[in-house]
């Protein structure tokens, strides 16, 4: 889903549905890349 470019929804503090933007979509595919590399060898 990250790479796929859907706009994904999480919940902030309020409980209120926020939109991933762009570069934080781009830091969360990032992150899990390296957590692959990390922990999946």
């Amino acid at each position: 889903a990250l790479k796929d470019g859907i706009r994904l929804v999480e919940m902030d503090a309020n409980g209120e549905r926020s939109f991933l933007s762009d570069a934080q979509r781009e830091q969360r595919m990032v992150k899990a890349q390296q957590d692959i590399q990390e922990n999946c060898k």
